[in-house]
């Protein structure tokens, strides 16, 4: 999803007239197709408000976070290292921090699922569920860089951000830690 609505900006930013693309930065106008492309490429691991969240989060911060050269690089040739450490930037600072409702919405939705949370005999397990995931999106919102440079770490030619945000370490201790304060407070 991310990589077919860079390469359509790609193509609008050799089309725009003007001058060099460095630091121009990103326009609404290339903004705004950036989200309709990737609302237009459903992502089957999100519900439509996840999908709509993370997509309108980007485009507000690509514009802010990129210039149209970092998309051109990454566009062109993510192999490339100057292409490579681009689309990581935009990793680190534009999906990163839209990655909270996504990842959240998955995260209340596995404990619903998760036989163990069944088994407790609990008055309300979906609002133990959605504490938990609550709370450890705030986690997300507060940490995403950290996260994002960490998951970059370790798997540095990364391209499908949300699998591994959903099997990261340090969101999967969070939201284990939430879980038991979130049914001390439901006692």
């Amino acid at each position: 999803m991310i990589r077919i609505g860079f390469a359509l900006i790609a193509l609008l930013t050799l089309l725009m007239p003007g001058t060099a693309l460095a630091e121009k930065p990103v326009t609404q106008k290339v903004a705004n197709t950036y989200y309709t492309s990737c609302m237009g490429h459903e992502d089957p691991r999100m519900d439509a408000e996840g999908q709509m969240s993370l997509c309108s989060c980007a485009a507000a911060r690509m514009m802010g976070e990129l210039t149209l050269e970092d998309i051109t690089y990454m566009s062109a040739d993510p192999a490339n290292k100057d292409g490579r450490a681009r689309y990581n930037k935009m990793l680190v600072n534009v999906y990163g921090p839209c990655m909270k409702l996504p990842v959240q919405k998955e995260l209340a939705a596995q404990c619903m699922r998760d036989k163990k949370i069944k088994q407790f005999m609990l008055r309300d397990t979906t609002g133990m569920c959605e504490c938990m995931a609550a709370r450890t999106g705030d986690y997300i919102d507060a940490a995403s860089e950290d996260i994002m440079l960490t998951i970059l770490q370790a798997e540095p030619k990364v391209t499908d951000i949300f699998p591994r945000m959903m099997g990261s370490q340090r969101i999967r201790g969070a939201a284990e830690n939430f879980i038991y304060t979130c049914m001390h407070d439901q006692k």
